[in-house]
């Protein structure tokens, strides 16, 4: 391969669609199973070949694993050689950001990111290895419960088969973190921004079902429920978006712009005292808020903030300027 050629994109990873057609018709709020063709990743694998198996993929990443049953048991091992033994047991074993130890995931991350329009520092390689092989030992013991991500997921399966299960999450939108069934949450702060409670324990009677096999993907998109079911020896690399979100947009463009201006590098003396101190200093912030308030008003204001983070492509450039 090229140096810093994708042997991944956007066609390919949503084809029998046109990656035109995937913008149009899934992105990026509907989720989509896409039946690919083994024969496709072939050039992925001979680029990659830590990913001709889980195996190979585990010996060479050197952080942390977790291991996981749809039970609710979850843990982490230290790295990949040592969760084999539980891949072996039929736990799903999750290799977080692989691109680490495996750069042309990261070429394709660059590829597919800005297919997407989105910064490539949102994006991340999960990648998810399980054995369905000796299923006396727990009842359906590879695969994932029922949760709602996060994350925004493109879910290539390079090995084996997998159905997924999925159903839009109305109990709580534009969720930060995963959500998990029922009470037990990793992030308590889901209760607050929550529009229903309790949070259901169990998949809704109409949910959407699809089976994924060798060279197809499925694309989930952030906040939807979903469970997965691993059958044979499979392998799937997520490429995942968290991020970024307007709050983070706001509050980081701002930042860069407010930064050139002394008086809001000034400390604010006076923000925990009483009396004229603290009236002091709500005067002062109270004057800059203003004139943070003229900035805002400003017609060109969001072009300079998303600028100042991302800068705007030639191509779109090019487009707006000739329309």
């Amino acid at each position: 391969m090229t140096e810093g050629v994708s042997v991944i994109d956007l066609d390919m990873l949503v084809a029998p669609l046109t990656a035109e057609e995937f913008l149009r018709g899934h992105w990026p709020h509907v989720p989509g199973c896409f039946a690919g063709d083994p024969a496709r990743l072939t050039p992925l694998m001979e680029s990659i070949p830590e990913l001709a198996s889980a195996r190979s993929t585990m010996a060479v990443f050197e952080d942390r694993v977790s291991i996981i049953r749809p039970d609710g048991f979850f843990a982490n091992v230290p790295n990949g050689k040592a969760a084999l033994p539980f891949y072996d047991a039929e736990f799903t074993c999750l290799l977080r950001s692989a691109e680490r130890f495996l750069p042309g995931l990261q070429v394709a991350i660059d590829q597919i990111s800005g297919e997407l329009g989105m910064p490539s520092a949102g994006f991340h390689c999960d990648i998810f290895a399980s054995t369905g092989q000796n299923s006396s030992a727990y009842e359906d013991a590879s695969g994932l419960a029922m949760h709602s991500d996060a994350e925004v997921n493109l879910a290539l399966l390079l090995t084996g088969r997998k159905v997924w299960q999925w159903a839009p999450n109305e109990h709580v939108r534009n969720q930060t973190t995963t959500v998990l069934r029922g009470d037990r949450q990793i992030n308590k702060s889901h209760f607050t921004f929550a529009d229903k409670l309790p949070f259901p324990t169990s998949m809704p009677g109409d949910s959407s079902v699809a089976e994924v096999t060798s060279g197809g993907m499925m694309f989930m998109p952030r906040g939807w429920w979903h469970t997965t079911k691993a059958y044979g020896e499979c392998l799937q690399v997520n490429f995942a978006m968290i991020g970024p979100t307007w709050v983070s947009v706001l509050t980081e463009a701002l930042s860069d712009r407010l930064l050139r201006d002394p008086a809001w590098r000034e400390y604010a003396y006076g923000i925990a005292g009483a009396g004229e101190r603290r009236s002091s200093a709500e005067a002062d912030f109270g004057r800059l808020l203003g004139e943070l308030a003229v900035f805002l008003q400003e017609g060109a204001v969001a072009r300079e903030l998303l600028s100042s983070l991302v800068p705007q492509r030639a191509d779109d450039q090019i487009r707006a300027n000739s329309a």
